[in-house]
């Protein structure tokens, strides 16, 4: 393409789509997404250089355009040949932080010796382009996501143990969608939402330190922001809960218990509770079966038996007081920010390869491996439905094999020669969740592959560690 200067005519619009870039490409090379009813388009041939594109609309002559070039989930440009000119629509798909987000950019030039005479003609796309590409950029979003993207801006959000490593998620995704968001937390140290936003958007939520163990400590903050919806993640991991069974009862029983009780209290303004439980309810089977909600729950831990009681609880403040609730139990779940537990492993062992170092993954065997986004979505997905009744759902992300795991990371940074190693004792809690009650009550979920989950991780890792702002001290614990 010729200098600015040899252009008769040119636009170019931005739109961000919350899409890993290549799944943006993937979505938008499939032509039939193009399809804006009456108007229908057709392609001869793959999406490749020298294919060509008719576009038919009724009572019209059909329009061809060719595909000119083509660099694979990055940019290409398509032609279109009038009388002495030719007018071009160059698509650009650039990677934004974390591999989380794609900027979808097009750019519109007109060149050629009669290109001038066409000038009045194409300027309508300074009108209808924004709007198209608007609309591209939300299916993009909606079918990465699993159709949840919704409007939040009437929506405030408290959220428990938000500055906890899912909680630092879902504050990211409420605030892109422009929810409000009070954030209720024991600690005021906000490292894991810096290591996902900046400061700007982190001001935009409100940060109230307190003891969820405190009874009355809610219903305050409720009234005060006008709180329409709890997610509710505030808790000790399994280790701690071994070591201090007391403790853990009290913050994540008793703890559980405060926010039911605060959204009993504020039931005129509140519609459900959902709250994090654990595929750690589960014990091991001698099944090799994924497990649906109606298996028994024989959890070998405290934290497992503490998230248990949970859900129990859960279903009498249903059905005594009417407290709509949804409890979702995630597995293994990875990405920036998973630093504490035996299932931060394969994060850790991410980040311990961006640095140069080696390191050990204390589990073998199979597990139920989800991208931390996926989670965070699926927390809003399922707060901000109709749902009645006290519901548990299993969350499954991708069932791999540790070893599968290690090959990825190795193939997503190859230029590290730090060795990671596993064991093989698989962990204590079966490999794989069943989701379909979750599909079926909530509709499609949203599904990270592993290849764009653990890129995503360690191209976050690798900017945050050339930032000198990666910690490594949780590498050594």
């Amino acid at each position: 393409m010729g200098d600015l200067s040899e252009h008769a005519w040119q636009f170019e619009y931005s739109t961000d789509c919350r899409a890993t870039r290549q799944f943006a490409w993937t979505y938008w090379t499939n032509i039939s997404n193009w399809n804006d009813p009456p108007a229908t388009i057709e392609l001869d041939g793959p999406f490749a250089s020298g294919s060509r594109l008719t576009t038919r609309i009724p009572g019209r002559e059909p329009l061809h355009s060719v595909i000119r070039s083509v660099i694979a989930e990055r940019e290409a440009t398509i032609e279109m040949q009038l009388p002495g000119a030719v007018l071009s629509f160059h698509w650009r798909f650039d990677e934004l932080f974390s591999g989380e987000r794609t900027r979808l950019t097009q750019r519109l030039t007109l060149t050629g010796e009669n290109a001038r005479e066409f000038v009045e003609q194409v300027t309508v796309f300074e009108q209808t382009v924004p709007e198209g590409m608007r609309r591209v950029a939300a299916a993009i979003s909606a079918a990465a996501h699993g159709n949840i993207e919704q409007d939040l801006s009437n929506m405030t959000f408290l959220l428990t143990g938000a500055h906890g490593f899912i909680g630092a998620w879902i504050v990211k995704r409420l605030l892109a969608g422009d929810a409000g968001v009070v954030i209720f937390d024991q600690s005021s140290d906000p490292r894991r939402l810096r290591l996902i936003m900046d400061d700007d958007e982190i001001a935009r939520a409100t940060v109230l330190t307190g003891d969820i163990t405190e009874a009355g400590a809610l219903s305050p903050i409720i009234e005060q922001f006008s709180v329409t919806h709890i997610i509710h993640l505030a808790g000790l991991q399994v280790p701690i809960c071994r070591g201090d069974p007391r403790l853990g009862a009290m913050v994540n029983v008793v703890g559980t218990i405060n926010v039911f009780e605060a959204a009993r209290r504020a039931a005129g303004s509140i519609s459900r509770v959902v709250y994090a439980s654990s595929a750690a309810v589960f014990g091991m089977m001698d099944e090799d079966r994924p497990l649906t909600e109606r298996d028994a729950a024989k959890p070998e831990t405290h934290y497992g038996a503490f998230k248990r009681c949970n859900e129990d609880n859960a279903r009498v403040y249903y059905l005594d007081n009417g407290v709509n609730s949804i409890g979702l139990r995630p597995l293994t779940i990875y990405g920036v920010g998973r630093d504490f537990g035996m299932t931060s492993d394969p994060t850790k062992a991410m980040k311990a390869k961006v640095v140069g170092r080696p390191f050990h993954i204390r589990f073998g065997g199979r597990t139920d491996f989800q991208y931390v986004g996926d989670t965070a979505d699926a927390f809003i997905r399922a707060a901000t439905s109709d749902l009645v009744g006290a519901h548990v759902f299993n969350l499954h992300g991708e069932t791999v094999r540790v070893a599968d795991i290690v090959a990825e990371i190795e193939r997503a940074w190859p230029e590290s020669r730090a060795v990671i190693t596993f064991a093989d004792e698989p962990l204590t809690i079966p490999p794989e969740m069943d989701d379909a009650a979750i599909r079926a009550a909530l509709g499609p979920m949203p599904k990270t592959q592993l290849v764009d989950g653990v890129r995503a991780t360690i191209q976050r890792f690798a900017e945050l560690h050339q930032e000198a702002r990666l910690d490594t001290s949780d590498l050594d614990q």
